[in-house]
């Protein structure tokens, strides 16, 4: 078994995070080669890894990183815009919450949340 293999790391990543061992979930992550180290999927986890432990500016790389691959993932905006939220960037965090909300990708309640945090950061 390869770590390197981006459907191994993709796999074994959701591992680590189910456990919240976050430590080795950006190991495999960091691990994997291939374009912008495994794709969209591996980096909206690496996004979404690096919220939870408050590393909101390397979330907001790895976010747009897995948008080049996955520009009309709402569920990716929506991350973005959290990240961009908790570094303070109010204007840029409302465009991406009204981003994930016009995606038509996500559900009723997520995209009634963009849409009031969009509203609210304005």
């Amino acid at each position: 078994m390869n770590p390197a293999n981006t459907r191994f790391a993709s796999v074994l990543t959701r591992v680590h995070i189910e456990r919240r061992d976050f430590a080795a979930a950006l190991a495999v992550i960091d691990g994997a080669k291939g374009p912008e180290r495994g794709g969209a999927e591996l980096q909206t986890m690496r996004g979404t890894v690096l919220q939870q432990t408050g590393r909101h500016a390397e979330a907001e790389e790895a976010f747009q990183n897995a948008l080049r691959g996955s520009p009309q993932n709402g569920a990716v905006w929506m991350g973005l815009a959290i990240s961009l939220e908790s570094s303070g960037k109010k204007t840029e965090a409302a465009d991406a919450f009204w981003r994930a909300a016009a995606t038509g990708t996500l559900g009723v309640e997520a995209r009634t949340y963009a849409e009031q945090r969009a509203r609210q950061l304005r």
